[in-house]
């Protein structure tokens, strides 16, 4: 068990980790700036978030990118391959869908 928790507080941060975040934040920062000119969320969640306030939105979308890094961090804890492998095909899947989203945009 202390293996795990060092693991996932002390040991290095993998590429794929850094890639699933950047991409997550980046799509955060691209919806505030694409409320501004009057785009709305497609996602019913995070649209009841934002009708909140948009600090909820914020704080939605960070947690619901931070919840599932946890979990694959946790995995790779126990099986680095496995784990390595869940958060490249989170990344594609995300990046995938984001750009689909931002074409269908255009």
């Amino acid at each position: 068990m202390v293996y795990i928790v060092r693991t996932l507080f002390v040991g290095n941060i993998r590429l794929s980790t850094i890639m699933l975040v950047t991409i997550g934040l980046f799509d955060l920062v691209a919806s505030l700036a694409l409320f501004r000119i009057g785009y709305t969320e497609g996602n019913p969640l995070f649209r009841y978030l934002l009708e909140q306030s948009q600090a909820s939105f914020i704080f939605g979308k960070i947690f619901f990118l931070a919840a599932p890094i946890a979990m694959l961090e946790y995995a790779h804890a126990l099986k680095p391959k496995t784990g390595d492998i869940g958060t490249w095909v989170a990344f594609w899947l995300y990046a995938g869908i984001y750009v689909a989203h931002m074409l269908r945009l255009a």
